[in-house]
Protein backbone atom coordinates (compact mmCIF):
# COMPACT_ATOMS: atom_id res chain seq x y z
CA UNK A 1 0.00 0.00 0.00
CA UNK A 2 1.18 3.67 -1.11
CA UNK A 3 0.68 6.64 0.46
CA UNK A 4 1.24 10.41 1.51
CA UNK A 5 2.60 11.13 4.71
CA UNK A 6 2.62 14.67 5.82
CA UNK A 7 4.80 15.57 9.20
CA UNK A 8 4.27 19.47 10.44
CA UNK A 9 7.74 21.03 12.41
CA UNK A 10 7.67 24.71 12.99
CA UNK A 11 5.90 26.74 10.47
CA UNK A 12 6.53 23.67 7.65
CA UNK A 13 4.77 20.70 6.52
CA UNK A 14 7.44 17.99 4.81
CA UNK A 15 5.35 15.29 2.19
CA UNK A 16 6.70 11.86 2.06
CA UNK A 17 5.47 9.23 -0.28
CA UNK A 18 5.13 6.03 1.80
CA UNK A 19 4.57 2.25 1.09
CA UNK A 20 4.02 -0.77 3.60
CA UNK A 21 6.12 -3.08 3.56
CA UNK A 22 6.36 -6.63 5.54
CA UNK A 23 9.18 -8.06 7.96
CA UNK A 24 9.01 -11.13 9.88
CA UNK A 25 4.61 -10.66 9.32
CA UNK A 26 4.62 -7.14 10.76
CA UNK A 27 3.83 -3.65 8.78
CA UNK A 28 6.19 -1.23 8.46
CA UNK A 29 6.28 2.05 6.57
CA UNK A 30 9.07 2.63 4.40
CA UNK A 31 9.74 6.49 2.83
CA UNK A 32 9.86 6.48 -0.79
CA UNK A 33 10.00 9.60 -1.91
CA UNK A 34 10.83 12.81 -0.20
CA UNK A 35 7.37 15.43 -1.99
CA UNK A 36 9.35 18.62 -0.38
CA UNK A 37 7.76 21.03 2.12
CA UNK A 38 4.61 23.41 2.22
CA UNK A 39 5.31 27.04 4.46
CA UNK A 40 2.26 27.38 6.45
CA UNK A 41 2.71 30.97 6.88
CA UNK A 42 0.62 33.38 5.07
CA UNK A 43 1.51 33.65 1.75
CA UNK A 44 2.82 36.50 -0.13
CA UNK A 45 0.69 38.07 -3.32
CA UNK A 46 1.94 37.36 -6.73
CA UNK A 47 0.30 40.45 -8.07
CA UNK A 48 0.82 43.81 -6.64
CA UNK A 49 -2.01 46.38 -6.34
CA UNK A 50 -1.26 48.18 -9.63
CA UNK A 51 -1.01 44.75 -11.49
CA UNK A 52 -4.92 44.38 -10.44
CA UNK A 53 -5.98 48.00 -11.31
CA UNK A 54 -4.52 47.25 -14.70
CA UNK A 55 -6.42 44.14 -15.15
CA UNK A 56 -9.37 45.65 -13.72
CA UNK A 57 -9.51 47.99 -16.02
CA UNK A 58 -9.13 45.29 -19.34
CA UNK A 59 -12.14 43.88 -17.46
CA UNK A 60 -14.13 46.77 -17.38
CA UNK A 61 -13.00 48.03 -20.89
CA UNK A 62 -13.97 44.65 -22.22
CA UNK A 63 -17.46 44.31 -20.33
CA UNK A 64 -18.22 47.56 -21.98
CA UNK A 65 -16.99 46.65 -25.18
CA UNK A 66 -19.06 43.32 -24.96
CA UNK A 67 -22.22 45.32 -24.11
CA UNK A 68 -21.89 47.88 -26.84
CA UNK A 69 -21.34 45.64 -30.27
CA UNK A 70 -23.60 43.24 -31.92
CA UNK A 71 -23.69 40.05 -30.63
CA UNK A 72 -23.03 38.27 -33.88
CA UNK A 73 -19.80 40.31 -33.65
CA UNK A 74 -19.08 39.44 -30.51
CA UNK A 75 -19.85 35.72 -31.03
CA UNK A 76 -17.29 36.23 -34.80
CA UNK A 77 -14.72 37.54 -32.52
CA UNK A 78 -15.33 34.26 -30.14
CA UNK A 79 -14.79 32.06 -32.73
CA UNK A 80 -12.03 33.71 -34.40
CA UNK A 81 -10.40 33.62 -30.92
CA UNK A 82 -11.04 29.51 -30.51
CA UNK A 83 -9.49 29.36 -33.90
CA UNK A 84 -6.37 31.16 -32.79
CA UNK A 85 -6.24 29.76 -29.06
CA UNK A 86 -6.73 25.91 -30.63
CA UNK A 87 -3.79 26.56 -32.67
CA UNK A 88 -1.49 27.92 -30.08
CA UNK A 89 -2.28 25.11 -27.82
CA UNK A 90 -1.69 22.47 -30.06
CA UNK A 91 1.14 23.50 -31.61
CA UNK A 92 2.48 24.01 -28.26
CA UNK A 93 2.02 20.19 -27.87
CA UNK A 94 3.38 19.58 -31.01
CA UNK A 95 0.96 19.55 -33.72
CA UNK A 96 2.07 20.94 -37.31
CA UNK A 97 -0.82 22.45 -38.37
CA UNK A 98 -0.81 26.08 -39.24
CA UNK A 99 -3.05 29.03 -37.88
CA UNK A 100 -4.73 28.79 -41.76
CA UNK A 101 -4.84 24.71 -41.52
CA UNK A 102 -7.00 25.06 -38.03
CA UNK A 103 -9.17 27.73 -39.55
CA UNK A 104 -10.11 25.13 -42.44
CA UNK A 105 -11.17 22.69 -40.15
CA UNK A 106 -12.88 24.55 -38.00
CA UNK A 107 -14.41 27.18 -39.52
CA UNK A 108 -14.96 25.61 -43.04
CA UNK A 109 -14.84 22.11 -42.47
CA UNK A 110 -12.14 20.94 -45.25
CA UNK A 111 -9.65 18.73 -43.82
CA UNK A 112 -6.37 19.93 -45.26
CA UNK A 113 -3.99 17.98 -47.48
CA UNK A 114 -1.52 16.15 -46.18
CA UNK A 115 -2.50 16.68 -42.19
CA UNK A 116 -3.20 13.02 -40.26
CA UNK A 117 -6.19 12.31 -39.51
CA UNK A 118 -5.04 12.27 -35.41
CA UNK A 119 -3.86 15.90 -36.08
CA UNK A 120 -7.28 17.09 -37.42
CA UNK A 121 -9.07 15.76 -34.63
CA UNK A 122 -6.72 16.93 -32.19
CA UNK A 123 -8.22 20.13 -33.82
CA UNK A 124 -11.59 19.51 -33.36
CA UNK A 125 -11.58 17.70 -30.36
CA UNK A 126 -9.75 20.79 -28.67
CA UNK A 127 -12.80 23.37 -30.02
CA UNK A 128 -15.29 20.84 -28.58
CA UNK A 129 -14.02 21.04 -25.37
CA UNK A 130 -13.31 24.95 -25.54
CA UNK A 131 -17.04 25.01 -26.31
CA UNK A 132 -17.91 22.44 -23.32
CA UNK A 133 -16.12 24.71 -21.05
CA UNK A 134 -17.59 27.88 -22.18
CA UNK A 135 -21.15 26.72 -21.92
CA UNK A 136 -20.47 25.13 -18.84
CA UNK A 137 -22.61 26.36 -15.46
CA UNK A 138 -21.51 24.46 -12.63
CA UNK A 139 -18.15 24.34 -10.35
CA UNK A 140 -14.63 23.23 -10.79
CA UNK A 141 -14.56 19.81 -9.76
CA UNK A 142 -13.63 16.23 -10.46
CA UNK A 143 -16.40 15.28 -12.61
CA UNK A 144 -16.07 18.42 -15.29
CA UNK A 145 -12.30 18.14 -15.52
CA UNK A 146 -12.61 14.06 -16.18
CA UNK A 147 -15.11 15.04 -19.05
CA UNK A 148 -13.48 17.71 -20.75
CA UNK A 149 -10.40 15.15 -20.92
CA UNK A 150 -12.38 12.86 -22.68
CA UNK A 151 -13.93 15.20 -25.12
CA UNK A 152 -10.55 16.20 -25.82
CA UNK A 153 -8.85 12.99 -26.41
CA UNK A 154 -11.99 11.17 -27.82
CA UNK A 155 -10.74 9.21 -30.80
CA UNK A 156 -7.10 10.05 -30.13
CA UNK A 157 -6.31 8.35 -27.56
CA UNK A 158 -9.21 6.26 -26.15
CA UNK A 159 -6.85 4.58 -23.29
CA UNK A 160 -5.87 7.78 -21.61
CA UNK A 161 -9.59 9.99 -22.56
CA UNK A 162 -11.01 11.09 -19.45
CA UNK A 163 -8.70 8.84 -16.63
CA UNK A 164 -6.59 9.53 -14.01
CA UNK A 165 -3.14 7.94 -15.38
CA UNK A 166 -2.35 4.56 -13.24
CA UNK A 167 1.30 5.34 -14.24
CA UNK A 168 4.19 7.22 -13.73
CA UNK A 169 5.61 9.99 -16.71
CA UNK A 170 8.14 12.34 -17.20
CA UNK A 171 8.02 15.29 -19.28
CA UNK A 172 10.72 15.11 -22.15
CA UNK A 173 13.31 17.86 -21.96
CA UNK A 174 12.86 19.34 -18.50
CA UNK A 175 14.29 18.63 -15.09
CA UNK A 176 10.80 18.15 -13.59
CA UNK A 177 9.16 15.10 -12.60
CA UNK A 178 5.42 15.14 -11.66
CA UNK A 179 4.03 12.89 -8.82
CA UNK A 180 4.09 9.33 -9.02
CA UNK A 181 0.61 7.93 -9.98
CA UNK A 182 0.27 6.56 -6.26
CA UNK A 183 0.31 10.38 -5.09
CA UNK A 184 -2.26 11.45 -7.83
CA UNK A 185 -5.37 10.82 -5.67
CA UNK A 186 -3.75 12.98 -2.61
CA UNK A 187 -2.39 15.65 -4.81
CA UNK A 188 -5.89 16.11 -6.58
CA UNK A 189 -7.70 16.39 -3.31
CA UNK A 190 -5.23 18.79 -2.01
CA UNK A 191 -5.62 20.65 -5.43
CA UNK A 192 -9.69 21.16 -5.37
CA UNK A 193 -9.30 21.96 -1.45
CA UNK A 194 -6.99 24.75 -1.99
CA UNK A 195 -9.31 26.02 -4.80
CA UNK A 196 -12.26 26.01 -2.87
CA UNK A 197 -10.40 28.05 0.08
CA UNK A 198 -8.75 30.49 -2.42
CA UNK A 199 -11.55 31.09 -5.27
CA UNK A 200 -13.16 33.81 -3.32
CA UNK A 201 -9.76 35.31 -1.77
CA UNK A 202 -7.37 35.26 -4.81
CA UNK A 203 -7.43 38.54 -7.26
CA UNK A 204 -9.17 36.19 -9.99
CA UNK A 205 -6.03 36.96 -12.34
CA UNK A 206 -4.27 35.02 -10.46
CA UNK A 207 -7.00 32.62 -9.08
CA UNK A 208 -6.56 31.42 -12.96
CA UNK A 209 -2.79 31.33 -13.03
CA UNK A 210 -2.68 29.57 -10.35
CA UNK A 211 -4.55 26.71 -11.61
CA UNK A 212 -2.87 25.92 -14.47
CA UNK A 213 0.00 25.63 -12.78
CA UNK A 214 -1.09 23.53 -9.74
CA UNK A 215 -2.97 21.43 -12.05
CA UNK A 216 -0.55 21.01 -15.00
CA UNK A 217 2.82 20.41 -12.39
CA UNK A 218 -0.05 17.37 -10.54
CA UNK A 219 0.06 15.97 -13.95
CA UNK A 220 -3.08 14.22 -13.53
CA UNK A 221 -3.31 12.14 -17.43
CA UNK A 222 -1.98 10.36 -19.45
CA UNK A 223 -1.63 13.10 -22.19
CA UNK A 224 -3.46 16.51 -22.52
CA UNK A 225 -2.53 18.19 -19.12
CA UNK A 226 -1.56 21.41 -20.70
CA UNK A 227 -4.26 21.62 -22.64
CA UNK A 228 -6.84 21.11 -19.88
CA UNK A 229 -4.95 23.37 -17.70
CA UNK A 230 -5.06 26.21 -20.14
CA UNK A 231 -8.65 25.41 -20.51
CA UNK A 232 -8.91 25.10 -16.75
CA UNK A 233 -7.40 29.02 -16.77
CA UNK A 234 -10.01 30.12 -19.20
CA UNK A 235 -12.44 28.87 -16.99
CA UNK A 236 -11.90 30.99 -14.35
CA UNK A 237 -11.21 33.80 -16.44
CA UNK A 238 -14.64 33.77 -18.24
CA UNK A 239 -16.46 33.17 -14.92
CA UNK A 240 -15.11 36.30 -13.46
CA UNK A 241 -15.95 37.77 -16.83
CA UNK A 242 -12.03 38.50 -18.02
CA UNK A 243 -11.36 38.45 -21.52
CA UNK A 244 -9.60 34.62 -22.16
CA UNK A 245 -6.26 34.78 -22.06
CA UNK A 246 -4.06 32.65 -25.49
CA UNK A 247 -0.26 31.68 -25.18
CA UNK A 248 1.10 32.31 -28.05
CA UNK A 249 3.48 29.45 -29.53
CA UNK A 250 6.18 31.14 -30.43
CA UNK A 251 6.55 32.32 -27.09
CA UNK A 252 6.42 28.72 -25.64
CA UNK A 253 9.95 28.98 -24.61
CA UNK A 254 9.73 31.48 -21.81
CA UNK A 255 6.45 30.06 -20.76
CA UNK A 256 7.97 26.57 -20.61
CA UNK A 257 10.42 28.00 -18.51
CA UNK A 258 8.77 29.99 -15.62
CA UNK A 259 6.27 26.77 -15.44
CA UNK A 260 9.67 24.61 -14.98
CA UNK A 261 11.42 27.38 -12.54
CA UNK A 262 8.16 27.50 -10.52
CA UNK A 263 7.96 23.48 -10.42
CA UNK A 264 11.60 23.00 -9.38
CA UNK A 265 11.87 25.67 -6.94
CA UNK A 266 8.08 25.63 -5.80
CA UNK A 267 7.35 28.83 -6.09
CA UNK A 268 4.40 30.87 -8.11
CA UNK A 269 5.50 34.29 -9.02
CA UNK A 270 7.60 33.49 -12.17
CA UNK A 271 4.42 31.98 -13.89
CA UNK A 272 1.62 34.62 -12.68
CA UNK A 273 4.26 37.25 -13.71
CA UNK A 274 4.72 35.78 -16.86
CA UNK A 275 1.32 35.42 -18.06
CA UNK A 276 0.46 38.82 -16.11
CA UNK A 277 2.99 40.34 -18.91
CA UNK A 278 1.47 37.99 -21.79
CA UNK A 279 -2.44 39.30 -20.86
CA UNK A 280 -1.38 43.15 -21.11
CA UNK A 281 0.26 42.47 -23.85
CA UNK A 282 -2.87 40.60 -25.60
CA UNK A 283 -5.03 43.14 -24.13
CA UNK A 284 -3.43 46.70 -24.39
CA UNK A 285 -6.16 48.07 -26.43
CA UNK A 286 -8.35 47.65 -23.12
CA UNK A 287 -5.75 49.05 -20.78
Amino acid sequence: MVFIRTKKIGKYRYKYLVKTVYKNRKPKQEVIKYMGKEDLTKIKPNLSKEDIIKLDKIKDNFLSEKKRIPRLVFDKNLKNFLVKYTYNTNAIEGSALTLRETSLILQDKIAPKGRSLTEIREAENHAKAFEFMYRYKGELDKEFILKLHKILMGDVNDEFAGKIRGFNVAISGVVFKPPQFEALSYELKNFFKWYSANKKKLPPFELASLVHLKFVTIHPFGDGNGRISRLLMNFILKNKEFPMVDIPYVDRQDYYESLEDCQINKIEKPFVDYLNKEYLKEYKEYS
